[in-house]
């Protein structure tokens, strides 16, 4: 039967090809329903064939399990070689499946089945019936057209059935050209499942559907005809072969007759696709029925179901043994399908999710388990022959003679066989490498793309896998390179285009490009993909030696090339793309032996110094990942032992230009910290992640005592060498460039201009000292600068990076969780903790305030509130030192509040901190407060050795070891920090503002005894009195005693009335006393007393205004008498002592501190009309001192004051009475505007630039200035050059700076400049004002400003930086670009021009401000205003530059081209003869000439380069994996402001810049230099301009060309200059 199907098959193939010789009479003879008709048998005998190959299948299978039972089972063993090929046993043979059929027979059937593969159908019958253009486009355009017939696919898969069986390729039946047909025919099945996706749904209905795979039936569709536009013919679809006749129109309408009168009803089944209507008449019209709809869905899903099974079978073909003698045509075609039949499948199995998929699903699967099974089979070797087997006895000697014979016939078939692995690599790699690319279009989408990428992936490491399985049981695996040195290695490719590396060298023999794997006679297997020219020089050693005797497998090392290909692939710019080569890169060198992982690891080495930016990103990443696996560190130990590497070619000194050892881990870890240093952002980036990630494996795998591969470590073995487990040799690693990686990554972290880099970095810096704690490591543990420059980005404008320093911090802090003692470094980090992190609650950006207050919540209050009531026993178990670095962050800022500013900074944040918590607490914020006061106090209590019940006894005990117990350092710390808590507690929760709980609320939760403060009071002062404690630790209570005086202030009210009038009388007598209560206590001190008066008034019903005013008074009166008492010794004694200068200072500060009681900034001016608070219960009361004590205060302002009843003598005033004396009489000035107008003119003579006063009074003036601008605006207004003059104050003395850079931090260290405390107030002091706009910007005021800028000293500097490119620029947004031209005249004095005289008189009517005193004028102040020039361009936008950039051009460079004017005569000195002029000519000369130098400088400077910024986000959003896409706007209008730049320079700058340099010619000028230096810097930016413009000036051309070529010379050299230096210094280090 199977003998006539096939006679048949052929007897059709022939009677169907006899058109195909061209002969029109044949073609014309064949009408449309013979030739359907023949299509029908020929479909039918396809499958009928098909079937028979399968039952012959089934039949072997069949014997083949009887023959396995006959034998036993119980000897099957598991083989782990892909050489065994358990399927191929279950093929049956070619005879069983079509009988005994000639040779010539069989390759007759393969030549017809090929044909009737390539059968396809033509546009014209996909078209509608129609003409109508539109349906035409939407049949078409849609989705791929359904081209595919059930012939083509039937006769494919009966194909691929027959080449699978056994004896096929014997027979004949393994053509090229059919196994090339399958493969065209399974891609356009690929495109044709495209879009048809989702008819793999399981239907609900199946009726009428055709069981085995075969495609199913379908009647025919007959259209509604457009009479007018009908077709007139439909013409069937031909073999490829051949040719589209053309037919006249009466042979069209014959074959349209004849097949109306004698066809059949058309068969449109042979076909996936609707076919037209075929003879249906043109006028006939017929309803097309809604219910066949589903019919075209169902032929769809029966196509695709079709191309399932196809490629199913196709994964059985390459099983059989006789693959290996398949030409290397046939076996690159099969290879070739098979790789696009498994991404097709992947794709289609991506989109297989649900319930309704689940058949679908599994036949995916199945089909994707077939092609990889059979793809990596190909690649496979198959067993050695087994000599001898079937030899017969007989002698010795003939058997010696055969043995040889067959060792030269297995020598042979080795080389064969390992000739035919190669091709095969290289036939998969060239099928698998469009699928890594995602460069080719399949179902799904996308996520078709990645589960294709997904499935090769998983495909070549189980290939490498298996190779190196088979080279561990086989040693002859590898062959030796000079027996690769052959042309033929590299198979034909049949004529198509190869896919290949542009580097590999082409053959001699072939006109075409070289593929994948063609090796040349060089001593590589495989040339790497070309590198670009890497960014420093290097030198290579000779490695002609190195390799030459070493093994590589012939598989592997192709496969090398693809994944050296894929890690040099385009589109690596993308993170998605980097990260898919990182993944693959990663699995691959897992899977790889040691001397290949070696080699690819070398080229990821080599990578790191490639030109092109993407590839030193990934090399990056790829050597962070390879230093993370355990394979790593085991391939680093065989090669301490002497295996050949390929890194022994690593030069010792290339890296960095430092000395190296030779080993990998050294080598990859200088790689990637040369990195760090790249000229690109993004690689720096890429770099400092990867070495963070790499020490916090290293400290996470040391801390859970696991190797890096996840594995535990054996601690209970008795001998354990640390050596070999691969996290102590990684943390060793690391270790050993410990020190000089933690201060490139410090010195990165603070200076880089990148925000991604400095961020990266911060990680990094902090998993390495955090890996120096774990490890124990002195030489490169946290130290001061780390954390002074940590704290510097606690502030940094990025908000990324300030939320990384915050982080490290905090991590950083919480690493002494484990430490029972405070070190130096513990407290350093606690106060720069406190200082810079905690102040972020404040920020202006939300995400910074949600991150500190969550690092203040972790590190503070939690293990606080786990003390509760517990606190004695918990502060002594083991784990206690969280809850100590709890209350010592508290305690810091508690010291720091002492400080200047400390005060606003510190406990402001610590109150801003808790009301956030409570606000993000919401309904549970009574119970967060009520449970942190009963935990505050507790300690609170302890801290001061108080029984819980308050207990009055307890507080007046003084035994002496409860004393010594008390000033340890631990309880001192838990004193401290709980009564600064308590204070920001009752402060946050006495704000009327937080409407979720209030103080009552919270004190009758908690139940505490409010006694308690009163009996804390009495401790405080019984240990401040006592004359047995030293002072040192009476120091160490004046905060304490602040925090509790405050608490008391608020808590007052719940004071028990007889214990508050104690405390009020024991306060009083103090105050009056003025020695008992220390000036840092005053404020306070008379808050606590209005709370107690209060609390009094309340159950006496008394005023409180009227008791409050009565004691007030009382003070004044003994604060005059005081004054006079000291008079009257100064006139005896004739000097004033220093207890005495502290007594006056104390009664002048509480003169001033009284005088402010009830003090609103609502209130009137003569009376008050301001209603008093819960928390301001006096707020309006009004105090008038005594005249006499007015007096007194301002006899104390001079710097010496007249001793009484002594006109001659006076008695020098000592600078802290004066600077007290101004802060009092300020406070008196707020209560009276008349004092505050005789009293500006005192003020403002201390101001005065002359003023020889000391910087503390003159601070103090100048913040009392500021403070009566705000009370009284109109009066100050006229001042304000005094307070401007400020801005420079101690300008032209001799200053002492801070040696170390702008970066450096007063907190750690470093001496300032003594009149840098009124300089930082006038910055602040000004800004301040200017927002609030109670003074404007008038003269030269903002000039002053700029000025600072550029100060001497570091932090004023700094300050000036932040407030200038901070708050004032953002209200007004054109304050720097509006008077920069008028800058560079003021900054030089050149007044004689109209833009100096525009910028003095600019900001209306008043007082302007001048530049008197600033000196930044001449050519050794150069530096100064080069610094001001490039911090306004850096806060400059865009197009601001532009506007600057054309201004400076046309006011300056063509001011100077004018006939007259100072600019003008400047460009023409020597020809004026000024050297004879006046000195006042030569300045006006001198200046102007500065003017033109700095113009020029600006110009040439890159910050004023249109398009900077924005090129360094769109490459920090590179570095970004997971980073915002930049905005096609914002890059849309960079673009064209680029542009508009570049027509600038071309159209206006050159022109000018040509006339001027006539002119600096003619008269020799100096500026000519500056002038040419600008010109050149134009011409290396945009040469090919330059150069069209500059055509008719040959001269100047050379010119530029030849600065341009020694301006790169003298770059490179001092390139190398600096890397030698470098070199020498790391030498010296390290020496």
């Amino acid at each position: 039967m199977a003998e006539a199907l096939v006679a048949e098959l052929l007897a059709a193939a022939a009677a169907a090809g006899g058109g195909a010789d061209g002969n029109e009479d044949s073609q014309a003879t064949t009408t449309v329903a013979e030739e359907r008709e023949l299509r029908s048998r020929q479909l039918k005998i396809c499958e009928e064939l098909t079937a028979l190959v399968r039952q012959a299948g089934a039949k072997a299978a069949a014997a083949a399990d009887n023959d396995e039972k006959g034998e036993g089972a119980g000897d099957s063993f598991i083989r782990t070689s892909l050489t065994e090929r358990p399927s191929s046993t279950l093929r049956p043979h070619l005879r069983d499946a079509i009988g005994n059929v000639p040779s010539s027979t069989a390759s007759a059937l393969a030549a017809a089945l090929a044909k009737l593969v390539s059968h396809r159908a033509e546009i014209e019958d996909l078209l509608p019936a129609t003409q109508d253009a539109a349906a035409n486009n939407e049949a078409i355009s849609s989705r791929a057209a359904p081209t595919l017939s059930a012939l083509s696919l039937a006769a494919a898969r009966l194909y691929v059935e027959l080449i699978g069986t056994k004896g096929a390729w014997g027979a004949g039946m393994v053509d090229a050209g059919g196994i090339g047909a399958v493969t065209a025919l399974i891609r356009r099945w690929g495109v044709e499942c495209r879009g048809r996706e989702n008819v793999m749904a399981k239907q609900k209905t199946s009726k009428g559907n055709r069981k085995g795979g075969s495609p199913a039936k379908k009647k025919s569709r007959v259209h509604k005809a457009n009479a007018l536009g009908a077709r007139k013919s439909v013409r069937i679809s031909e073999f490829p072969t051949i040719m589209n006749l053309d037919e006249d129109e009466d042979d069209d309408m014959s074959c349209e007759d004849e097949a109306e009168e004698n066809a059949p009803a058309p068969d449109l089944n042979a076909t996936f696709y609707v076919d037209p209507e075929g003879p249906a008449s043109k006028y006939l019209e017929v309803e097309e029925p809604e219910e066949e709809e589903p019919k075209e869905e169902f032929a769809e899903k029966e196509m695709i179901m079709g191309g399932l099974e196809l490629v199913q079978a196709l994964g059985q073909a390459s099983l059989q043994a006789d693959y290996k003698n398949w030409s290397p045509e046939s076996r690159e075609f099969y290879v070739d399908g098979a790789s696009a039949a498994l991404g097709i499948a992947s794709a289609l199995l991506a989109g297989c999710k649900g319930k309704d998929y689940k058949e679908a699903a599994a036949i995916c699967q199945e089909a994707v388990s077939s092609l990889e099974n059979a793809l990596r089979t190909t690649v496979a070797q198959p067993p050695a022959p087994e000599v001898g087997r079937n030899s017969t006895e007989g002698s010795t000697a003939p058997r010696l003679k055969k043995s040889a014979r067959s060792r030269r016939k297995s020598s042979v078939a080795a080389s064969n066989e390992e000739k035919r692995q190669r091709e095969s690599g290289v036939y998969l790699l060239r099928g698998l490498l469009p699928l890594f690319n995602l460069k080719v279009e399949l179902p799904n989408g996308q996520a078709g793309k990645m589960a294709a990428h997904e499935t090769a992936s998983g495909l070549l490491v189980g290939v490498i896998s298996s190779i190196c399985e088979d080279m561990e049981l086989n040693p002859r695996g590898r062959v030796s390179i000079a027996s690769m040195r052959d042309d033929s290695l590299t198979p034909k490719r049949g004529g198509r285009k190869s896919v290949g590396f542009s580097h590999t060298p082409a053959n001699n023999n072939r006109s075409r490009r070289s593929s994948l794997g063609t090796v040349a006679g060089n001593n590589s297997m495989l040339a790497p993909p070309s590198l670009k020219k890497s960014i420093t020089p290097r030198r290579t050693r000779n490695s002609s030696n190195s390799t030459a005797g070493s093994a590589l497998h012939p598989i592997l090392t192709p496969i090398l090339g693809l994944l050296q290909r894929i890690f040099t692939s385009k589109g690596l710019e993308r993170a998605e793309s980097r990260s898919r080569a990182k993944d693959l890169g990663t699995a691959c060198l897992a899977a790889l032996p040691s001397y290949e992982r070696a080699k690819l690891l070398k080229f990821v080495g080599d990578m790191c110094e490639s030109k092109v930016s993407s590839h030193r990103m990934l090399g990056a990443e790829l050597l962070g990942e390879a230093l993370c696996q355990g394979w790593f560190w085991r391939d680093h130990d065989k090669m301490k032992e002497g295996l050949d590497s390929p890194f022994s070619e690593f030069d010792e000194s290339r890296i960095d230009g430092e000395p190296l050892s030779n080993e990998p881990s050294s080598i990859l870890l200088a790689a990637l910290r040369g990195r760090l240093n790249d000229k690109s952002p993004t690689v720096r980036t890429r770099a400092a992640l990867s070495l963070g990630e790499v020490a916090r494996r290293a400290c996470e795998a040391r801390e859970k005592g696991r190797n890096l591969d996840g594995t535990v470590i054996a601690s209970s073995l008795p001998s354990l060498d640390e050596a070999d487990v691969s996290s102590r040799a990684l943390a060793v690693a690391l270790c050993e460039i410990g020190s000089s990686l933690v201060d490139v990554l410090r010195h990165r972290a603070s200076t880089d201009e990148s925000a991604s880099v400095r961020k990266s970095c911060i990680t990094a810096w902090l998993r390495m000292l955090e890996l120096a704690q774990r490890e124990s490591r002195e030489e490169f543990v946290v130290s001061g600068p780390d954390i002074s420059a940590l704290c510097q980005l606690c502030n940094d404008s990025s908000v990324a990076t300030r939320k990384a320093a915050a982080d490290a911090l905090t991590r950083l802090v919480q690493a002494n969780y484990d430490c029972d003692e405070c070190t130096p470094q513990a407290s350093s980090l606690e106060v720069a903790w406190a200082h810079t992190v905690l102040p972020l609650v404040s920020d202006a950006e939300a995400t910074c305030v949600a991150k500190a207050v969550g690092f203040f919540s972790e590190l503070v209050v939690e293990p606080i509130l786990e003390l509760a009531e517990d606190t004695a026993e918990k502060m002594t178990d083991d784990g206690s030192a969280r809850y100590y670095i709890a209350w010592r962050v508290l305690a810091k800022l508690s010291d720091g509040s002492t400080e200047a500013g400390g005060s606003r900074n510190a406990s402001g944040a610590l109150i801003l901190a808790l009301q956030k918590m409570l606000v993000d607490a919401g309904k549970d914020s009574k119970s967060l407060a009520k449970n942190l006061l009963r935990a505050v106090y507790h300690t609170a209590s302890i801290g001061l050795g108080l029984d819980r019940r308050s207990s009055l006894d307890s507080t007046m005990s003084h035994d002496q070891e409860l004393e010594e117990d008390l000033f340890d350092a631990r309880t001192s710390a838990m004193r401290a920090g709980a009564w600064c808590l308590l204070d920001a507690l009752t402060s946050c929760l006495g704000n009327s503002s937080n409407a979720n709980v209030s103080l009552g609320q919270v004190v009758k939760a908690s139940r505490i005894d409010a006694s308690f403060l009163t009996a804390s009071l009495q401790k405080l002062r019984a240990l401040s009195s006592s004359a047995d404690l030293p002072s040192e630790r009476k120091s160490g209570l004046v905060g304490t005693s602040r925090d509790c005086l405050k608490v008391m202030s608020k808590m007052g009210s719940f004071v028990p009335v007889d214990e508050a009038e104690a405390a009020f009388s024991d306060l009083l007598g103090d105050l009056k006393s003025f020695t008992s209560v220390s000036i840092d206590l005053v404020s306070a001190a008379l808050g606590a007393l209005i709370a107690l008066t209060n609390r009094s008034c309340d159950e006496s019903g008394k005023d409180v205004f009227g008791e409050v005013e009565t004691w007030s008074t009382g003070l004044l009166g003994c604060c005059e008498s005081a004054i006079e008492s000291r008079l009257s010794s100064f006139a005896q004694s004739g000097r004033i002592g220093e207890e005495d200068g502290k007594v006056l200072s104390q009664v002048l500060y509480l003169i001033g501190e009284t005088t402010m009681i009830g003090f609103s900034s609502q209130e009137e001016k003569k009376k008050s009309d301001v209603a008093p608070t819960d928390a301001e219960p006096v707020r309006g009361l009004i105090l008038h001192p005594s005249k006499r004590v007015v007096h007194l205060v301002k006899l104390m302002l001079p710097e010496s004051m007249p001793m009484p009843n002594s006109e001659d003598r006076e008695l020098t005033t000592p600078s802290g009475v004066r600077a007290h004396a101004f802060i009092a009489l300020g406070k008196l000035c707020l209560r009276d505007e008349a004092l505050a107008k005789e009293s500006l003119t005192i003020l403002a003579r201390e101001l005065h630039r002359d003023s020889d006063s000391d910087p503390a009074v003159q601070s103090n003036a100048l913040m009392v200035m500021g403070d009566l601008c705000v009370r009284y605006t109109n009066l100050v207004d006229r001042y304000l050059p005094f307070m401007a003059g400020c801005l420079q104050a101690g300008e032209g003395r001799p200053v002492e700076v801070n040696s170390s850079d702008r970066l450096s931090s007063s907190t750690f260290g470093g001496r300032t400049n003594r009149h840098s405390l009124v300089k930082k107030n006038a910055i602040m002091l000004l800004s301040s004002l200017l927002l609030q706009d109670y003074i404007k910007w008038r003269g030269l005021f903002v000039h002053r400003f700029l000025a600072a800028v550029a100060d001497e000293d570091d932090e004023v500097s700094c300050l000036a930086q932040t407030a200038i490119r901070g708050p004032l620029l953002e209200k007004q947004p054109n304050l720097l670009c509006n008077h920069f031209v008028g800058a560079v005249f003021v900054f030089n004095a050149c007044k004689a021009h109209p833009l100096y005289e525009a910028e003095s008189s600019a900001g209306g009517n008043g007082l302007s401000v001048d530049f008197e005193g600033v000196a930044l004028e001449g050519s050794e102040r150069a530096h100064r205003r080069r610094e001001v020039y490039e911090n306004m361009l850096s806060n400059l936008t865009d197009e601001q530059k532009l506007q600057v950039t054309a201004r400076l051009v046309k006011e300056i460079l063509g001011g100077a081209l004018e006939v007259s004017g100072d600019l003008s005569a400047a460009c023409k000195l020597p020809s004026l003869g000024v050297e004879s002029g006046s000195q006042a000519v030569k300045d006006r000369i001198q200046a102007a000439t500065n003017v033109l130098t700095d113009t020029l400088a600006i110009l040439t400077s890159p910050e004023i380069k249109v398009g900077r910024k924005g090129a360094e986000e769109a490459d920090d959003d590179l570095a970004s994996a997971n980073g915002p896409r930049p905005n096609q706007r914002s890059l849309h209008k960079q673009q064209l402001l680029k542009q508009i730049s570049r027509k600038h320079l071309m159209e206006i700058v050159i022109p000018i810049l040509c006339n001027l340099k006539t002119v600096l010619e003619g008269s020799h000028s100096p500026l000519l230099r500056d002038l040419m230096h600008y010109l050149g810097y134009i011409f290396r930016g945009y040469k090919s301009e330059v150069q069209e413009l500059l055509a008719n000036d040959p001269s100047l051309l050379q010119e530029l060309e030849y600065d341009t070529r020694e301006y790169l010379k003298k770059r490179r050299q001092r390139e190398r200059e600096s890397s030698i230096l470098q070199t020498e210094i790391v030498s010296d280090e390290r020496a």
